[in-house]
């Protein structure tokens, strides 16, 4: 038999409930340090709100050149990193490896990661360090949204009853 690793859990509203099941896997919340890399024009517009509310948390945003220009354009504040194939210091590997990034945010164009890109390197990299990932632009909008709204110690342990009750 093998797990899915799904999780499901209760919460007062959507936001409550989805930061329990993404802590219940282990997934560690940012503290200090976003890394963004965000391919295509409409998914970087798509997720720019989500970028603005990371930068008012006070988390450290880096990025990518493209991603970089793009925040840096709508007035949101990050550090351009250089990607694995540059060759430059500072790369995300280089970010990756010392700890420096708490959450990665790597939505890719439709289409375009095939093979071994920059992208897979990026989220090989990211689960070989246990770093947590976000690849899925609505899970991403969603973890910026409920980590917007709600402080860890907001989160309530509640029995079934208590949530039936509502």
């Amino acid at each position: 038999m093998y797990s899915t690793g799904e999780v499901a859990c209760f919460g007062d509203d959507l936001e409550e409930a989805y930061l329990k099941a993404i802590l219940a896997t282990g997934f560690k919340m940012p503290e200090k340090s976003v890394f963004l890399t965000i391919g295509g024009e409409k998914n970087k517009l798509d997720l720019l709100v989500s970028a603005k509310k990371l930068s008012f948390l006070g988390l450290k945003i880096y990025a990518t050149e493209h991603t970089h220009e793009f925040l840096k354009k709508h007035g949101i504040k990050n550090i351009r990193v250089y990607k694995i194939s540059e060759r430059k210091s500072p790369s995300v590997l280089d970010l990756l490896k010392s700890g420096g990034i708490d959450l990665v945010i790597n939505i890719s164009e439709p289409g375009s990661d095939k093979g071994e890109t920059a992208g897979y390197l990026i989220r090989r990299n990211c689960i070989d360090l246990g770093i947590p990932l976000i690849t899925n632009l609505q899970a991403a909008e969603l973890l910026v949204a409920a980590l917007a709204t709600m402080k860890m110690a907001d989160l309530q342990i509640k029995s079934w009853d208590e949530y039936l009750k509502n």
